[in-house]
Order: C-alpha cells, then structure tokens, then sequence
C-alpha cells in the first residue's frame, strides 16, 4: 500500500493546484457545507451548480430554510434529485433550531442526529468546518481505495468497508488539516481516478497504484453485478379547459410520490397498467403529441404525451393556470414533457 506520507503531501499539492472555484467553497460556513454536500452526493457537479446556487439563494441561511414551507423547498430543489432529501433538509433546520438554538452541532456524533445528516455529511461538515479528524467515505473515495490497494472484496461488503475505514483513519490521523484532505480526496476521484477511463498516465501516484501495476485498474472497485433497468410506458395526458390545465397529487402513484404531475398512467411489460385516475378512457380519444425518454431509478421510462380538450372540469383534478404550471412541476421529467406540449 502506498506511503502516507508521500500520498498526502501529493494528493494536497495536486488539489491546491487544481481544486475548482466553486462559489459554495468561498466563505465556507457549516449551513452551506452542509446543504452542498447533500444536493452533490447524487448529482454530478456540473449539473448541480446552477439548481444548488438557487437554492441557496431562495434559503440563504438555516433560519429561512426552517421557516419555509414544504411546497417552497421542494420546488426550489428541482434538478437535484431525490425530493425526500429537501423535505428533510427543511426537517433538518427546523431541528437545529428547535434543539440547538438554531446552531449546527460541531462534532460528527451530534451532527448523526440532525435529519438528512448521515455519515458522509457529517464526516463532511464536521471536518471541512470544525476540523474533526474523520474520514468522509463517498464513491470516490472507494474507488481510489481499491485501485491503489488492489482489494478484490465487493464494495458493499463489510470486510471492504473494515479495510476502508482503517485506512482512512491513519490517512487522515496528521495535522494536516482534515477538511482539505477530505475534499482533496473527493475530488481526485472526481477528475483523475475516475469510474470510466481513469487518467493514469498523468497520475502521481501511477508507480504506487497496484491496480494500475497490475494493470487491472478498470475492474476496481469490485462490485455487485448492475441491476437490470425495467422498461416503463409512462402515457401523461394534458386536459385543457379554457386557460387551465389539469394536475393531480401523486398520492399512490408509483413514482414521484407527494409531486404535482398531469394525469397519467403506467405501463409495464407483461403486466397490467396502474393509473393515477381514471384517464385511460380519454387517452383514447386524445391527440398524441410527442415522445421522450427519461431515466428514473433502474426504470427506463418512454413517456408517451396526449393532448385532450376538456369539456368540464374533472373535479378529481386541480386546475392550474398554464402560466403557473412551471411553477407547481418540480420533477425534471415533467417539466421535459410540458415543454413538449407547449413547443407543439
């Protein structure tokens, strides 16, 4: 296994001189440490930063996160993924201020407690911004673990996770600060140890890898085989009356729980469809306007779009005014599906 000691000093060498400028970085303070590392933990960078500088200026500190309303957080979330974690988020700073003065905890174990803080936030906040000695663990992390050491356990299992935390334990026991090991850590998996074509060559610690030696560096870490992903027909139906649309709350529908979406059943092959109301009779008679393709946890969903003229209005829907529809779509796919409607 590599030396410690060369590994952090070149591992911070590199970061110092290539770590990115993100704005969520300058001035850091334990709210937005926190809400950044829970809006990036499942959303590439890239495409997280304009919704996480949104929704960081729509709640710009703990208290107005918890005075908010759920409706309001929820849609000022959009493009960051799973919606459960605003809502906890919001349960999160209503805690602190209920239970800590309206003062995030300093150490990991009192972090534990917060909702929405797991292990790898509290790792996080804890060491970026109160210098706890103590590992942050993310799919980066892993990666680079198993290429340098060349473990062949599964990823998920427990003698990996020994092995890890072992590890990260003596990598971060230095006083070097933690929190710029962590993130230096992160984000060499995020820009040279890669899942996909990882960039060896100009690697600095290349000679010290032995998944690379071994040259064997893309089958690491070991994993799970992947689950295969079921196909979905998603039939979204558009009724218009006069200036209003109909939505519906996604109470018992099988994604997108508790959001605001159109009318609609699901398809799934070799089974039967499960609607969201009984709309399967005017999709029949509705124009088909438009196709598009969205992935949503191991479900490959073709969405098909209809247009329906409504005579009267469904008292099972609500009716929103299109100009406010964008306002009450927070899921990416629908919003995707009534830019169709309205382009056509």
């Amino acid at each position: 296994m590599i030396a410690l000691d060369f590994f952090r000093e070149h591992l911070l060498e590199w970061f110092f001189q290539n770590r990115e400028d993100h704005f969520f970085r300058k001035n850091r303070n334990p709210y937005t440490t926190w809400i950044s590392e829970v809006a990036l933990q499942q959303t590439r960078m890239q495409a997280a930063l304009t919704p996480l500088k949104r929704f960081l200026d729509a709640f710009p500190d703990l208290k107005s996160l918890a005075l908010s309303d759920e409706e309001s957080v929820v849609h000022a979330f959009r493009g960051l993924g799973y919606y459960n974690r605003a809502r906890n988020l919001r349960k999160g700073a209503q805690f602190i201020v209920e239970n800590h003065n309206g003062k995030i905890p300093k150490t990991y174990e009192q972090l534990l407690k917060i909702p929405s803080i797991g292990p790898y936030t509290a790792a996080a906040i804890a060491s970026i911004c109160f210098q706890e000695k103590i590992g942050v663990v993310d799919g980066n992390v892993k990666r680079i673990y198993a290429r340098l050491s060349a473990n062949k356990q599964n990823i998920t299992s427990h003698t990996f996770t020994q092995n890890l935390q072992k590890f990260l334990g003596e990598f971060i026991n230095t006083n070097l600060p933690p929190g710029d090991l962590n993130e230096a850590l992160m984000e060499f998996g995020q820009k040279i140890c890669v899942a996909k074509s990882p960039d060896c060559e100009i690697c600095p610690f290349n000679q010290n890898c032995q998944g690379y030696l071994e040259q064997n560096q893309q089958n690491y870490p070991v994993k799970n085989i992947t689950k295969q992903k079921i196909e979905v027909e998603w039939h979204i139906l558009i009724s218009r009356n006069g200036n209003k649309i109909a939505l519906e709350k996604y109470e018992d529908f099988r994604f997108l729980k508790d959001h605001w979406g159109f009318p609609s059943f699901l398809k799934f092959p070799g089974s039967s469809m499960e609607s969201s109301a009984g709309v399967k009779n005017k999709i029949a008679s509705a124009e088909k306007i438009g196709e598009l393709t969205h992935t949503i946890t191991h479900h490959n969903i073709r969405f098909f779009i209809y247009a329906y003229i409504a005579i009267d209005k469904n008292r099972e829907y609500e009716w929103i005014l299109s100009k406010d529809i964008e306002k009450k779509l927070v899921a990416s796919c629908l919003s995707k599906v009534w830019t169709v409607y309205k382009t056509t």
